[in-house]
């Protein structure tokens, strides 16, 4: 899963566009193995990774790395081994070994289990 973290003023905060709603630390970490964290700004990547948490950050890139490794994509970007991010719902995957994809829609993206 996909979540979006800020770090301010040595506080936790989930939030797509601005910081929202606050967390705590322990709650990440309690949900290490399941998360992928988009840092939303420079001192949560910084303090995500310090943390051992699986994370990227990005601005404009058309792909980024996560720390660890992985090749995460912007929006109908595509590599191989890499995550991409779906917007749109008809968008076709390419006929390339991908990684995983990061969607509002998974229901459509059924028979990739």
């Amino acid at each position: 899963m996909e979540i979006d973290v800020w770090f301010i003023n040595e506080k936790w905060f989930l939030g797509h566009d601005k910081p929202e709603t606050e967390i705590k630390i322990k709650w990440l970490k309690k949900r290490r193995k399941w998360l992928w964290c988009h840092a939303k700004n420079l001192e949560a990547i910084y303090e995500l990774n310090n943390n051992k948490m699986h994370c990227f950050w990005h601005d404009t890139d058309k792909m980024t790395f996560t720390n660890k490794r992985v090749p995460w994509c912007y929006p109908g970007t595509f590599v191989k081994n890499g995550v991409t991010v779906i917007k749109d719902k008809n968008l076709s995957l390419p006929n390339i070994n991908i990684k995983g994809i990061c969607t509002d829609y998974p229901i459509l993206f059924d028979e990739l289990q």
